[in-house]
């Protein structure tokens, strides 16, 4: 491909990305904090995911005999089947562009990194704005909510991203800085993340450091400053850190808590009948027929009842895809490796408790980093293989 059309590519590629941002976390960040969602909002976002589809496939088509592992093969798929679910649930248009999003914004990162690396580069510098305009939401959010929002996730799943700039020190001045967003946040999820990558935040270090006893003692006082800011950040939110950590309630709140979501839908999904567990009921489904008027709140549950059992074959190989990269840029002590396992931690949480791939929007984060880190995977191999030759 001519170095001009590569460059017009990314352009258009970034800008209809940036729009699609905006339009995702507004509309995202209104119904997060149950503001009017008028048409205008509904239609920006339908525009903008529509576009970027449309586009993706112009820059993904041409360029598919790059893309030759498994995982190319099931996004293939997932665009070929989805359509098909979404047609014999009749599904209306806007449904096709948001469930086909992630697949063909994973070939587009790939091909336009496996022509020019430095689009990632280019990608970054966008993650950096998205993670800032996801930071002033969410600090608008907690003004106004005074306890624990969602919102938080418009910065937080921008992390990977953020740590692919320098390492060391500014790789741990980001872990900080996202630590207290998460903290404020007081989403358990949330949580849970931090405290993985902090636990292989530390593994790392000892296993890099030739002293071990020193990487040690580095880790034991960084634990008692961590529980020291935990109780600071504690008492300053008046206990109800605390309470966050501790609650139990709401697994048995008025039949809907977590458990209580899971067994409804689970029953859902058991009495349907064998047509439509492989057929699916249609994007967003578990909200319209559950009698809680709620979400599976676990994706894996989700796919099943909206989606069917084929497309959740294709969702399950998502799953064993990016274990099995975490686990090769382990084994090849890559500089991406803390990056892609902070990125696999925060789909393998969010994923069994809450929502990624329902929703078109803080999800294609991830995609987007997984489609680059395989290009730069992709074409180190052959960097090798073009060496021994």
């Amino acid at each position: 491909m001519k170095k001009n059309n590569t460059i017009l590519l990314s352009v258009v590629f970034l800008l209809l990305l940036c729009a699609f941002f905006f339009a995702s976390i507004t509309y995202w960040y209104n119904s997060m904090e149950d503001k009017d969602l008028n048409s205008g909002n509904t239609r920006l976002l339908s525009y903008t995911a529509s576009l970027l589809v449309l586009f993706s496939v112009v820059v993904w088509l041409p360029n598919r005999k790059k893309t030759q592992d498994n995982i190319h093969f099931v996004c293939i798929l997932w665009c070929i089947i989805m359509p098909i679910v979404l047609f014999i649930n009749h599904s209306n248009l806007v449904s096709y562009f948001l469930t086909l999003l992630w697949p063909v914004l994973f070939e587009a990162s790939f091909v336009l990194t496996k022509i020019d690396s430095h689009f990632v580069t280019k990608l970054k510098r966008i993650f950096v704005l998205v993670a800032i305009y996801g930071t002033l939401l969410f600090f608008m959010s907690t003004r106004v909510a005074g306890g624990q929002t969602n919102s938080i996730y418009f910065a937080f799943l921008t992390l990977p991203w953020m740590l692919l700039y320098k390492k060391g020190r500014a790789e741990f001045i980001v872990l900080v800085v996202f630590t207290c967003l998460i903290v404020m946040s007081l989403k358990r999820s949330a949580m849970l993340v931090m405290l993985l990558f902090w636990v292989i935040y530390g593994m790392r270090l000892i296993k890099g450091k030739k002293n071990r006893i020193v990487a040690i003692l580095a880790i034991f006082v960084m634990t008692l400053i961590g529980i020291y800011a935990y109780s600071f950040a504690n008492n300053a939110l008046g206990g109800k850190l605390m309470e966050r950590v501790t609650e139990t309630k709401e697994e048995a709140d008025e039949g809907r808590g977590r458990l209580a979501i899971y067994a409804v839908t689970g029953e859902m999904i058991l009495s349907s009948s064998p047509y439509k567990l492989l057929s699916g009921h249609g994007h967003y489904s578990v909200y319209k027929d559950s009698p809680l008027e709620i979400t599976a709140h676990n994706d894996m549950l989700e796919v099943i009842y909206d989606y069917g059992l084929i497309v959740f074959i294709l969702y399950l190989y998502i799953w064993f895809y990016v274990i099995k990269r975490c686990y090769l840029l382990y084994r090849l002590k890559s500089p991406l490796f803390f990056s892609y396992a902070v990125s696999v931690c925060i789909f393998v949480v969010m994923s069994s408790v809450s929502h990624l791939i329902l929703y078109t929007s803080y999800f294609n984060f991830l995609v987007l980093f997984w489609g680059c880190v395989e290009a730069l995977l992709v074409s180190n191999s052959e960097r090798i293989i073009n060496k021994r030759k």
